[in-house]
C-alpha cells in the first residue's frame, strides 16, 4: 500500500476543522434546532414534540413545566413531592408523600388507578398497605394502612370509613352512621372486667358472673355440638386447673321459674381426646344464647333476650353468628329484623341442624345491666346508653321519626288491656282524650302481636298512655321528646317506675305518673275501703311475693276519674309544647 503524500494530510486537515466546527455550532449553538434536551448550568428549554414551547426550570428541585402547550401547569417537587398536570384538561394533582401517588389517568376526572396482579384495583399505599380477605373468606377487601389508619370496602358493597387508633376503628357503614369496631381480641375484652380480662390474655378463656347471668368467653378456636349443646374450648397451659362450667345462657339466673324453661350448656376443657370432628367451620365467632324463660311476653322478650343481644353484641358489628338454644320460631321470626341487624348469618338452630360447628371464638350467655336498661357506665359492657339503643331499634325497623318535629296533631297511643289492669271505663277516657285535640289510637292485645306493624304505629305517637304492665314496653319506639303516662295501681308505685318510668327517661321521653286514688281500684270494692290491702299494703307483700302479685297485680283494674285524669293529659299538652282547647271541661 502506498503512503499517503504528508502534504496531502496537511492540506485536507483545515477542511478537517471546518466540519467538526459545524457539528459542534449545530449540536450546542443553534437555537431553533429540537433536541432533547439542553442544560445551560441548570437550567433548560425544550420543546417537545414540536407541538410548541414548554418552560422547564430547575433551580434546586424545583421545575416549573407546560407539557403539551396548552396551558401552563407548576410542578414543584420539595423533596419528593410533585404537582403535575396530565393531559392539559385541568389541574390535578399528584402528591408523593414517600411512596404515595394521585394520578388522572383518563382525562376525565381524577381516578385512582392501580394494578394488583391481574386487575386494576383501587389501592393506596402508604407505609403498610394492604389488601386482604375479609373474616369470613367469601368477599375480598380493600385496605390500606396510613400508619393506622384504614379505608375499607366490605365486601364490594358500600365504601366504608375507618380509623384505628390503638385497636379501636371508627367505621362508617354505607355513610349512615358511624359505629365503633375493635380488633377481635378487644372485643371479647370488653365482655369481661378486671381478673377475667387478664384470664383471658394469659388463658384464652374467662367468665364473668353477677347476681342475673353467667358469660363467658373464648378468644380462642371452639367446637359447638348442637346435638348435646356441648362448647369444647380450649386448654392453655397457663391454666391452674381444668374447668368444666355449666351455663344456662338467659340472663335471669335468680329466677328459678323462668330458668325452668332453659337448657344448660355446658363448656367442657382439658385435652379431650379424641375432639369431635368439624362438620361445619365458621370464620366469626358464636355467641350462644336461650330464647326459652319468659319469652312470650314483650317485656320479658325486650328485658331479657332483645336488649341483652344488643349489649352483648352490638361491638361485633354483625360479624359473628348465633346458636339459639331452645329455639322458638315465632320469637326468632317476630324479632328478626333485629337478629338480622345483629348478625349477618343465618340462625342456627341446634334442634334442626344436630352436627359438630367449629368457631374461631365464642361468648356463651348474655350480658344483663336492669330492667329495660342499658347502662353507660360501671356495667360490662360500657360505652352504650339506652339513646344507643333506641336508635339502634330505629335503624332495624326503618322508623323515620327520630323526635316530634315532624308531627302536626297529637296522637295518643292508648294501651287496651283485656285480663288485668284493665280500665273499665275505657270509652269515657277515649271520649275525653278527643276533647282535648288528640288523635287517639286505642293498641288492643292482637293489634301489637306483629311487633313490625305496631313499631311503625308508636313511631308516629306523641303520647302513650296505658297502666303499667308489659304492653309498656313498647314505649322503646316513641320518637324523643313524647310524653308517657303510665297508670300506676294501687301498691305498684316501685315496680312502675323500675321498669318503665325510670327507662322512659333514660331514652329521652317525657314521663308522668297518674297514682289511682283507692276508690278508682276495683280491689276497694272487692275487699271494702277499710281492708288491709287497701289500707296496709305492706302487710300483704309481707306474706310473700305471690301473695301480693295475686292482689295487686291479677285482680286489680281501674275505673278512672276522668276529670281528674284530664288535668294528667293537659299537662303532657304542655310537655308537647301545646295547650289544650278552650271549652267546656269535660
Amino acid at each position: 500500500m502506498e503512503k499517503v503524500p504528508r502534504r496531502l494530510i496537511l492540506r485536507a486537515f483545515p477542511f478537517f476543522l471546518f466540519l467538526v466546527s459545524l457539528v459542534l455550532y449545530t449540536v450546542d449553538l443553534r437555537p431553533d434546532v429540537v433536541v432533547p434536551s439542553d442544560q445551560l448550568g441548570k437550567k433548560q428549554r425544550t420543546n417537545w414534540h414540536g407541538s410548541g414551547i414548554n418552560d422547564q426550570e430547575t433551580v434546586g428541585k424545583e421545575q416549573k413545566t407546560n407539557w403539551r402547550g396548552s396551558g401552563i401547569e407548576d410542578q414543584e417537587t420539595v423533596g419528593k413531592e410533585q404537582r403535575a398536570n396530565w393531559s392539559g384538561s385541568g389541574i390535578e394533582d399528584q402528591e408523593t408523600v414517600r411512596k404515595e401517588q394521585r394520578t388522572n389517568w383518563r382525562r376525565s376526572g381524577i381516578e385512582d388507578q392501580e394494578t394488583v396482579r391481574n386487575g386494576i384495583e383501587d389501592q393506596e399505599t402508604v407505609g403498610k398497605k394492604q389488601r386482604t380477605k375479609n373474616w369470613s373468606g367469601s368477599r375480598i377487601e380493600e385496605q390500606e394502612i396510613v400508619g393506622m389508619k384504614q379505608r375499607t370496602n366490605w365486601g364490594r358493597s358500600p365504601i366504608e370509613d375507618q380509623q384505628m387508633v390503638g385497636k379501636k376503628q371508627r367505621i362508617d357503614r354505607g355513610g349512615s352512621h358511624i359505629e365503633d369496631q375493635e380488633q377481635p381480641d378487644s372485643l371479647f375484652k370488653r365482655l369481661v372486667t378486671g381478673q377475667s380480662q387478664t384470664q383471658l390474655e394469659a388463658t384464652g378463656f374467662a367468665c364473668h358472673s353477677d347476681v342475673h347471668t353467667n358469660v363467658c368467653v373464648s378468644n380462642r378456636p371452639v367446637r359447638i355440638d348442637t346435638r348435646t349443646m356441648k362448647v369444647y374450648a380450649p386448654f392453655s397451659q397457663a391454666m391452674t386447673n381444668q374447668a368444666n362450667h355449666t351455663i344456662s345462657p338467659y340472663p335471669r339466673r335468680e329466677d328459678k321459674t323462668a330458668m325452668e324453661y332453659v337448657s344448660p350448656v355446658q363448656i367442657l376443657q382439658g385435652n379431650i381426646a379424641p375432639p369431635p370432628a368439624c362438620h361445619y367451620t365458621h370464620n366469626v365467632p358464636a355467641v350462644v344464647f336461650s330464647s326459652g324463660g319468659f319469652t312470650g311476653n314483650i317485656f320479658h322478650e325486650f328485658n331479657e333476650v332483645i336488649i341483652p343481644l344488643f349489649l352483648t353484641t352490638r361491638h361485633f358489628q354483625s360479624r359473628l353468628r348465633f346458636v339459639v338454644a331452645d329455639f322458638r320460631p315465632p320469637f326468632v321470626a317476630k324479632y328478626s329484623k333485629v337478629l338480622s341487624r345483629l348478625s349477618i348469618y343465618e340462625v342456627i338452630n341446634p334442634a334442626a341442624n344436630e352436627s359438630v360447628h367449629c368457631f374461631p371464638g365464642a361468648v356463651v350467655g348474655l350480658h344483663y345491666h336492669d330492667n329495660i336498661a342499658v347502662k353507660p357506665t360501671d356495667y360490662i359492657p360500657e360505652g352504650y346508653s339506652m339513646l344507643d339503643f333506641t336508635q339502634f331499634l330505629r335503624d332495624s325497623f326503618n322508623l323515620k321519626k327520630r323526635d316530634l318535629s315532624q308531627m302536626e296533631k297529637p296522637v295518643l297511643v292508648l294501651i287496651s288491656r283485656s285480663k288485668t289492669r284493665m280500665f273499665l271505663n275505657e270509652d269515657q277516657m277515649v271520649t275525653m282524650m278527643k276533647t282535648l285535640g288528640f288523635n287517639v289510637v286505642i293498641a288492643k292485645p292482637d293489634t301489637m302481636v306483629d311487633v313490625h306493624k305496631f313499631a311503625e304505629v308508636m313511631n308516629s305517637c306523641n303520647v302513650l298512655v296505658g297502666a303499667h304492665g308489659a304492653g309498656l314496653t313498647n314505649e322503646v319506639f316513641i320518637p324523643q321528646g313524647a310524653v308517657m303516662v303510665q297508670v300506676v295501681g294501687l301498691n305498684l308505685e316501685w315496680v312502675s317506675t323500675a321498669y318503665f318510668g325510670g327507662p322512659a327517661r333514660e331514652m329521652g321521653l317525657k314521663y308522668i305518673e297518674y297514682k289511682i286514688e283507692p276508690e278508682e281500684s276495683s280491689l276497694t270494692s272487692l275487699y271494702g275501703k277499710n281492708h288491709p290491702i287497701i289500707t296496709d299494703p305492706a302487710s300483704i307483700e309481707a306474706k310473700g311475693y305471690r301473695v301480693g302479685r295475686a292482689v295487686y297485680l291479677e285482680e286489680q283494674n281501674f275505673k278512672i276519674n276522668v276529670v281528674r285524669f284530664r288535668k294528667t293529659l293537659v299537662q303532657a299538652l304542655e310537655l308537647l309544647g301545646r295547650s289544650a282547647p278552650l271549652g267546656k271541661v269535660f
